[in-house]
């Protein structure tokens, strides 16, 4: 028997020669695809599998998670009943057929409110394994566990905000995740990080409570008492409602009544004429004025005083004894005194009048 067919045995010494194992296309071919290949081939069908049916795949129970490793920890009763409702569903899907948010994607579960945050954010697990830490931190009593958990804290957040593309434009919680990862600066004993987040967290909302509080205990940390209760002042102003705000300015010496809230825009709709700033009035005034004064009229003169003509008086002239005398002229210069002409009534001057006195 050739040497050519046997092989060396590659894990032994001895020498002992094996038959080589024959060289068939087909095994070939499906040899050098690889396992992992066909792993993922199978995880792909099974996803889609699992994608068909969502209701039946997505689990809300909380309790699946007691005992279920979470980074490098496992959850147990007392952390389950912490943790929020919204991230039960993808820490206990995750690695079920495929990603979690495939399968609540377009599922009724969504219109509950609290999971809500659930809708496009495919990233939620980042912040929802921090939540994780967060609680378990707070149990922890061994030093160097309690500062590995604050880390994966703030990198869960860290992420959450640092990487938006894979969340909903303009996402109306981006706010929490500020605020959550400067309270995990808080832990850090670093106010100043601290500070910035929650000032992050009141520029997407300045009505936040949440934020303006923690915001008003990182400046009491650092013995700015006075200007925390200024920051309370201004939560107050923009949530005047806000019961938690209300208590955090009477424990920090704020005096009754509660500051005045800041008065809400006008609608632009049926909103009145807006009024001209007194800066601006002579400038619009000299450019268009908004009412055109007339100027008075000038005070008619008195016309010298006329003989009424008596009754009877015709249209075309002031003599009532006259039917055809033309229309009587202004006054003029008294003519020189002429010859009557010819046909004149004897008894007056006018020649067109025979009864004229």
């Amino acid at each position: 028997m050739s040497n050519s067919r046997y092989l060396r045995y590659p894990l032994g010494r001895s020498g002992v020669k094996v038959p080589r194992r024959p060289q068939h296309p087909v095994s070939m071919v499906s040899w050098n695809i690889g396992v992992k290949k066909w792993l993922l081939l199978a995880g792909l069908l099974v996803s889609m599998g699992a994608q068909a049916d969502p209701k039946a795949v997505i689990n809300t129970d909380p309790s699946k998670l007691i005992g279920k490793p979470i980074l490098f920890f496992k959850l147990d009763h007392t952390d389950v009943k912490l943790l929020e409702p919204a991230c039960v569903v993808p820490l206990t899907n995750w690695g079920r057929g495929g990603q979690w948010f495939d399968m609540v994607r377009g599922h009724p579960i969504l219109d509950d409110p609290r999971y809500g945050i659930l809708k496009g954010a495919d990233s939620l697990h980042h912040y929802c394994r921090g939540k994780a830490a967060e609680i378990r931190y707070f149990k922890e009593r061994d030093p160097v566990m309690k500062k590995r958990l604050l880390e994966e804290m703030v990198g869960e957040y860290v992420f959450m905000i640092g990487h938006p593309q894979y969340l909903p434009k303009n996402w109306p919680y981006m706010k929490v995740m500020h605020l959550e990862l400067g309270k995990a600066r808080m832990l850090e004993k670093n106010p100043a990080q601290a500070i910035r987040s929650f000032e992050q967290a009141l520029s997407l909302d300045p009505a936040y409570d949440k934020a303006h509080i923690a915001y008003s205990d990182a400046l009491t940390d650092m013995g700015q008492k006075a200007k925390a209760l200024l920051q309370v002042t201004e939560g107050l102003r923009h949530n005047p409602d806000s019961r938690a705000i209300q208590r955090r300015y009477e424990e920090l010496g704020g005096k009754s009544p509660f500051p005045e809230p800041y008065k809400k825009a006008e609608p632009e709709i049926g909103k009145a004429a807006a009024e001209v700033p007194v800066a601006d009035a002579d400038k619009a005034s000299d450019a268009v004025p908004a009412v055109i004064q007339a100027e008075p009229a000038p005070e008619p003169t008195t016309p010298p005083a006329t003989a009424v003509p008596p009754a009877g008086a015709s249209e075309k002239g002031n003599n009532p004894y006259c039917r055809f005398c033309p229309a009587s002229a202004p006054e003029t210069a008294t003519p020189p005194a002429t010859a009557a002409p010819t046909g004149a009534s004897e008894k007056g001057n006018t020649p067109y009048c025979r009864f004229c006195p």
